[in-house]
C-alpha cells in the first residue's frame, strides 16, 4: 500500500496544485444534480467516486465536506463510497459547499478531486417528491409486437434520492428499477408481456416512494395487434399527435389499399363526426385534407379516427386509429429544437480518427418528416425528423478541416407551421495540425567523405498529412522530391555528385509540404559536413644527406616525393627553389623533377630553401620545405674537361681556362674536325646569352654547349668572390 502523506487543507477543504489537476481520483454526482434541497436533507446521503490504475486497491480515501472529515476504501471495482447520516446533514450550514477527496497513489504521489455543491434551505416540508414518464409513441408498442422485440419506458424524478425504486405497472404486471443519479430512471418489458397485452387503451403506471411520500403518474397506452386487414392509415401529423399550434393549419390524412382502386367504390374518413371523401390512386393511395377549422374544432384528448371502405361487391372495410389532440389554440404549444451537446474535443477526435462530425438533437412540438437543418461554417446540413422528436445527422470529415482554430458556431434550426425554432451552441475546434519530420540523414546528421562518394537516401514522416501529397526538401539550393505514403513515410535519394561538392561546415535541408486543405507545413534540421582529411605532399631526402656536393652537382639531381590523400588525378605540382620555379604532374602519388647541373650551378652556395606546393582534391593548398645545402668550396677545380665529359671543342674550353687561370693550355687536347661553334669573347656574353637563352625557354645552342657556359659563368662568379 502506497505510504501516507500529509494531507494539505485550505478555507473549504483540500487543496489542490497545478500538477494534482489531472487527478486519478473522481467524484460522482451528489444527490443526482449537485444540489441538496431540503427534503434530501432528511434522508442520509451518499458520497461516492472512483480512482484509476494509479491507486491501489484498498488504499484510503479521504473526503472533506461541511466541515469535516471522513474516511474511505478503494474497493475491488475502484470504486469508493461513504454514506452520510442525515442527522449530520440536517446539521450542515445553507449555502455552496466544497466536497474534497484525496489518495495517494502507488508511487506515493498524493491525488485531489473536488466538487463543489448547494445545500437549500429549509427542512423539507416543501419539496415533494414526483414522477414522469416519457409519452411512449403508439406505433411504438406496435412496432415492438411486429418486431418481437423489447420495450423501454422511462422518465425522471424530482426531489427523490438516487438509488430509490421506482415500480412500473402495466397490464397488471409490476416491474422495478433504481433512480439513477440525476433522477433518470429506465426499465425494459419483455417482449412477451407486451404480446399479452390486450387490444385497446391500457393503463401505463409508475410511482416512487420516498421520505414516506409516494409519487406516481400515469400514461394511456394505444394497444393495437396487426391484422392482415386492407386499409393502412399512416400517421397523423407524423405521430398521431396534434398540439395546438397544428390545429392551425390542414391536415392531410393518407394511407393504401392493399388492392387495385378499381375494386373499391369509395373510402371515406370519419372524425369528430364528420364525413370526408378521400381521393383514391391507381396505386391503391388514398387521402383526405381536414381543414383547420376541423381541427380546432376536434375535442382534447383521445380521438377516434375510421376509415371505411367500400368495395364494388358492396363489402364494407374498417381501419380505425386513436389520434391524440391537444388542448388549447397553439399559442402555448411553439416548437423547439435542440442539441446535444458535444465533447470538447469532439472535433479533434473526429479529425484524428477521420471520422465524420455526429450532431444530434431533439424537436417538441413538431411533426416526425419535418426538416431539421444544421448549420457550421456558412454550410448547411439537413436531416428529416424522426419519431418522438429525435434527430441525427452527420457533418462530413472533410467540411471540418476548413474550421479555424478557436470556437465556432452550430445552429440548428426547425421551420413548422410558420415558425422557426433555432439553437445553437458553440463548439470547440482544436484540430490535429499536421507536422513533417526528417529523419537524421545518414543516422547522426553528419556528413563524411566516405559518405559522399555514394548516393544517400533521405527519408522522415508525416502525420495528419494525406498520403500522395508532395514533399519539397531542399539542400544547398538544390530541390529533391518525395510524395507522402499511406503509413506517413516518405524518402527520396541525393546522389552522391551532390554531396561531393558541399563545402561549407554545415548545411541545412528543409522539408516542406502543403496538406490537402492548404496548409503549409516545414521542418529543417542542420547537417554538419565533417572535413575531410588533408591533403598530404612530402619531399624525400634531397642527396641523401641533403648536402649538394661539387661531385654531385656535375650530375642531374632528382628531387622527389609523395602525395597522400585526397588529390585529384593531374594535380600540377610547383618547386620553388630560391627565385627558380618548375612544374611537373605526378604519377599516381609520386613525383619527381630532376634538374641539370646547368640548373644546380644556379643554386647559390649555402642553405637553398626547396618548396613544393599543390592543391588537394577539395582545393585546398598543401606545401612541403626542404633545406638543401650546396658545397661550392672545390667548384673551381672540379671544371675540367674530363668531370664535363665534353666530347668537342675540348681546345676553345681548355684555352678559356687556362686564360681564367693564367696557366698554359694543355697541349694534348685534340679538336675534332665538326664545324667551330662561336663563343663569346667574354664571361659577361657568356652569362647574358645564357640568362637570355634561359629566359626565353629556347636555347639554339646544342646541349653540351648551353650547359658549359652556363658553368663557366657561375664559375667566373665564384672566382670574382675569391
Amino acid at each position: 500500500m502506497a505510504s501516507k502523506n500529509s494531507v494539505s487543507r485550505s478555507e473549504g477543504g483540500l487543496v489542490t496544485s497545478a500538477i494534482q489537476l489531472a487527478s486519478p481520483i473522481i467524484i460522482d454526482s451528489f444527490s443526482g444534480d449537485e444540489v441538496l434541497n431540503s427534503r434530501e436533507k432528511l434522508v442520509e446521503q451518499r458520497i461516492s467516486g472512483h480512482v484509476s490504475a494509479d491507486v491501489a486497491v484498498g488504499e484510503n480515501v479521504t473526503v472533506e465536506a461541511f466541515g469535516q472529515r471522513w474516511q474511505a476504501t478503494v474497493g475491488n471495482d475502484r470504486v469508493w463510497s461513504l454514506q452520510i447520516p442525515a442527522s449530520n446533514i440536517l446539521a450542515f450550514p445553507d449555502g455552496d459547499a466544497l466536497i474534497s477527496a484525496m489518495v495517494n497513489t502507488l508511487q506515493g504521489a498524493q491525488r485531489f478531486a473536488e466538487k463543489t455543491v448547494t445545500l437549500q434551505a429549509g427542512r423539507g416540508n416543501e419539496y415533494s417528491a414526483r414522477i414522469d414518464v416519457d409519452t411512449v409513441a403508439d406505433k411504438a408498442i406496435l412496432n415492438a409486437i411486429v418486431a418481437e422485440d423489447n420495450l423501454s419506458f422511462s422518465g425522471r424524478t424530482y426531489n427523490v434520492a438516487s438509488g430509490k425504486t421506482v415500480t412500473v405497472t402495466l397490464n397488471d404486471q409490476d416491474y422495478t428499477t433504481l433512480v439513477q443519479p440525476g433522477g433518470i430512471w429506465r426499465i425494459t418489458v419483455p417482449n412477451e408481456d407486451i404480446q399479452a397485452l390486450p387490444d385497446g387503451k391500457v393503463s401505463l403506471l409508475v410511482s416512487v416512494a420516498d421520505l414516506s411520500e409516494t409519487a406516481a403518474t400515469s400514461q394511456q397506452l394505444l394497444v393495437a395487434h396487426p391484422l392482415y386487414q386492407p386499409i393502412t392509415i399512416d400517421n397523423v401529423s407524423g405521430d398521431d399527435s396534434v398540439y395546438g399550434r397544428e390545429k392551425r393549419v390542414d391536415q392531410v390524412i393518407s394511407g393504401m389499399l392493399d388492392e387495385n382502386s378499381d375494386d373499391w367504390h369509395q373510402l371515406t374518413v370519419l372524425l369528430n363526426g364528420k364525413n370526408y371523401n378521400a381521393t383514391l390512386t391507381n396505386e391503391g393511395a388514398w387521402s383526405v385534407v381536414i381543414p383547420s377549422a376541423d381541427m380546432l374544432a376536434l375535442p382534447v384528448g383521445n380521438v377516434l379516427l375510421r376509415v371505411q371502405a367500400l368495395s364494388e361487391n358492396g363489402d364494407i372495410y374498417t381501419s380505425n386509429k386513436i389520434i391524440d389532440v391537444a388542448g388549447g389554440r397553439g399559442n402555448s404549444y411553439s416548437a423547439q429544437v435542440t442539441l446535444n451537446p458535444l465533447a470538447e474535443d469532439s472535433v479533434f477526435n473526429a479529425l484524428e480518427n477521420y471520422q465524420d462530425l455526429v450532431v444530434s438533437g431533439r424537436a417538441y412540438h413538431a411533426a416526425s418528416g419535418k426538416i431539421i437543418t444544421v448549420t457550421l461554417n456558412g454550410e448547411h446540413y439537413t436531416t428529416e425528423l424522426q419519431d418522438g422528436g429525435y434527430w441525427k445527422l452527420s457533418i462530413p470529415h472533410d467540411a471540418l478541416h476548413t474550421l479555424s482554430l478557436g470556437s465556432a458556431t452550430l445552429l440548428a434550426s426547425l421551420a413548422d407551421l410558420g415558425e422557426t425554432a433555432t439553437s445553437v451552441q458553440i463548439i470547440n475546434v482544436d484540430k490535429p495540425q499536421p507536422q513533417i519530420t526528417l529523419d537524421p540523414f545518414t543516422g547522426d546528421n553528419s556528413l563524411s567523405l566516405a559518405e559522399t562518394q555514394v548516393d544517400q537516401l533521405l527519408s522522415g514522416t508525416t502525420q495528419h498529412v494525406q498520403s500522395g501529397q508532395n514533399i519539397t526538401i531542399t539542400l544547398n539550393g538544390q530541390d529533391y522530391s518525395a510524395v507522402t505514403s499511406t503509413d506517413g513515410r516518405w524518402e527520396t535519394l541525393i546522389p552522391a555528385a551532390d554531396l561531393q561538392v558541399l563545402i561549407n561546415d554545415s548545411e541545412v535541408i528543409e522539408a516542406k509540404v502543403t496538406t490537402e486543405w492548404g496548409v503549409d507545413v516545414s521542418t529543417s534540421e542542420l547537417l554538419r559536413i565533417q572535413d575531410p582529411p588533408r591533403g598530404v605532399i612530402t619531399i624525400s631526402p634531397i642527396s641523401e644527406d641533403q648536402i649538394l656536393s661539387p661531385d654531385e652537382a656535375l650530375n642531374p639531381l632528382t628531387i622527389s616525393g609523395t602525395l597522400e590523400g585526397p588529390f585529384a588525378p593531374g594535380s600540377e605540382i610547383e618547386m620553388v627553389i630560391n627565385e627558380s620555379m618548375y612544374y611537373t604532374i605526378p604519377e599516381g602519388s609520386t613525383w619527381s623533377f630532376t634538374l641539370s647541373p646547368a640548373q644546380l650551378a644556379l643554386l647559390d652556395g649555402g642553405s637553398n630553401i626547396v618548396y613544393v606546393r599543390t592543391n588537394d582534391a577539395f582545393g585546398r593548398e598543401v606545401s612541403a620545405v626542404q633545406s638543401l645545402l650546396v658545397d661550392k668550396s672545390d667548384a673551381a677545380d672540379a671544371l675540367t674537361l674530363e668531370t664535363l665529359g665534353m666530347q668537342a671543342h675540348e681546345h676553345d674550353i681548355a684555352l678559356l681556362l687556362a686564360d681564367e687561370k693564367a696557366e698554359p693550355a694543355q697541349d694534348n687536347v685534340t679538336m675534332p674536325t665538326e664545324q667551330p661553334v662561336s663563343l663569346a669573347g667574354t664571361v659577361d656574353e657568356i652569362w647574358n646569352t645564357a640568362m637570355q637563352e634561359r629566359m626565353s625557354e629556347t636555347s639554339n645552342l646544342p646541349v653540351m654547349e648551353n650547359t658549359l657556359a652556363e658553368i663557366l659563368v657561375q664559375h667566373n662568379l665564384d672566382a670574382r668572390m675569391v
